[in-house]
């Protein structure tokens, strides 16, 4: 367990650096905003599009069908609970309990579960999160969008699966499937020809953005929970919500993930992902749609910090 923790340490210690540098000005709302824009369209599309390209074949990907059904099976779970939690906050606002039932359905699939499994088992891990990803991105612009703002699902709330991570996971696909047609047919492309040293050229490039996915997100998270303060947090209804997050769902997923035809690498990849924290995107989309973004942002806060402790302690127990 001192193992796992000391990764995941590593781990908190860069959102601290991002932490500081909000704290001493270095960074502002401005930069920060337009950094997370770029992780978001640039270094962690790179990542997806390089880590499966590198780390899986297509027959490997059809046998790793339960990994997105598995992350969506997580998310309808904390749905699940947080609509079964809706009578304790029976007196708070309507956009609280809203933000609640999200937060609860939606924990932390991309960017801090990359940063640990790149730590333990490295690229194809990422590989496999990055895949596994496409169930909750499902799920987020569906049924959890559905869940935030009370409305029905149409074409603007399905357009959004066309983000930039997905295209290049679709991509990423498509290339492999191609790969797979080109090796059964015997079409192979002349090492040292123009075709092959352009796409070992493009593959290089995005496997360097990618890169920076890892200390660009830990930064953007830090310098967005610096702002958070005692009084944000110090509540009867923030200790429910880490309790329910970090451990009353995890149990229940994992119980049932366990059930799932997956062995090794693939399920230790969606443990991890059962066991985080709740989604950075709650924030950014709490905003978006004014669904009591402050309470989303301290959930955020808290969940993360305690994840220090929980995260080591589960991965001990379920790996």
């Amino acid at each position: 367990m001192f193992v796992i923790f000391l990764r995941t340490a590593a781990i908190f210690l860069m959102i601290g650096c991002g932490v500081w540098l909000k704290l001493r000005n270095h960074i502002d709302e401005d930069f920060n905003r337009k950094l997370s824009y770029a992780l978001v369209n640039v270094f962690y599309p790179a990542l997806i599009f390089s880590a499966l390209i590198r780390n899986l074949v297509w027959s490997e990907l059809l046998s790793y069908w339960p990994l997105p059904v598995g992350v969506f099976i997580l998310k309808v779970v904390g749905w699940l609970a947080g609509n079964a939690s809706m009578p304790l906050l029976r007196r708070r606002s309507e956009d609280t309990r809203a933000c609640f039932r999200f937060m609860a359905s939606v924990n932390n699939y991309s960017f801090l579960p990359i940063m640990i499994v790149a730590s333990m088992w490295g690229e194809q891990a990422v590989a496999l999160i990055a895949f596994a990803g496409l169930g909750a991105e499902i799920f987020v612009w569906t049924l959890g969008l559905r869940t935030l703002t009370g409305g029905r699902l149409d074409l603007a709330s399905l357009k959004r699966l066309l983000s930039r991570p997905m295209i290049a996971l679709s991509a990423a696909l498509l290339v492999i499937w191609l790969k797979d047609v080109f090796a059964v047919r015997e079409w192979v492309l002349a090492p040292k020809g123009a075709v092959q040293q352009g796409l070992n050229t493009l593959l290089d490039t995005c496997h360097l953005f990618g890169g920076a996915t890892v200390p660009v997100s830990a930064v953007v998270c830090g310098c967005r929970m610096a702002a958070i303060r005692p009084h944000h947090i110090w509540t009867p209804l923030m200790g429910w919500t880490a309790l329910l997050r970090l451990v009353l769902i995890p149990a229940i997923a994992i119980a049932i993930l366990k059930l799932l035809p997956l062995t090794g690498l693939p399920l230790n990849v969606l443990m991890v992902i059962a066991v985080q924290p709740v989604a950075m995107v709650s924030v950014t989309l709490a905003e978006l749609y004014d669904k009591d973004p402050p309470f989303a942002a301290a959930v955020v806060f808290v969940t993360h910090v305690a994840c220090l402790v929980t995260v080591p302690l589960w991965l001990n127990f379920v790996l």
